[in-house]
């Protein structure tokens, strides 16, 4: 029995979490007549892990990711976002450094909020650079942000 369908925002792909199977299954879909043709599956133990009890699933914003919750699991981590090694940072790079965090965040935090009571705690690390430079300081949880661009973006 399916617990979940999320579609893709271009309408091209339909995702199915089963909680009784611990899988997620994924199907292309003609955007002209809606038909569905099995695209893949993916099972708890078979070929990836972390779906036992998969019971929500959301797709970024971007479309570029699909994520799933369980409410088997005590946690989601979340540890992502474009490099912040490449430069230049122009305004859209600084843009996608932006949007590379707070989209899959927001949809993780959406998917989680799914689950309702009880639900898994949620952990988003995406803070390098929180505490600008400083370089030679001793810096713990009550020093301030910084006011640099990374600073900002986890705010």
């Amino acid at each position: 029995m399916s617990v979940a369908v999320a579609v893709s925002s271009d309408g091209r792909f339909v995702f199915v979490a089963s909680e009784a199977d611990n899988a997620v299954t994924s199907f292309s879909r003609d955007t002209t007549t809606g038909a569905l043709t099995f695209a893949g599956s993916l099972k708890n133990g078979t070929n990836v892990a972390g779906l036992g009890g998969v019971s929500s699933l959301v797709v970024s914003p971007d479309g570029l990711r699909l994520f799933a919750a369980s409410a088997t699991d005590d946690a989601v981590v979340a540890l992502g976002g474009a490099s912040v090694g490449r430069m230049p940072w122009t305004s859209n790079y600084r843009a996608e450094l932006t949007a590379s965090r707070l989209g899959p965040t927001l949809a993780l935090a959406d998917a989680i909020r799914e689950l309702g009571e009880g639900a898994p705690a949620f952990l988003s690390a995406s803070a390098v650079g929180y505490y600008g430079s400083v370089p030679g300081a001793v810096l713990t949880e009550a020093s301030p942000a910084g006011n640099t661009f990374l600073s900002l973006i986890p705010i």
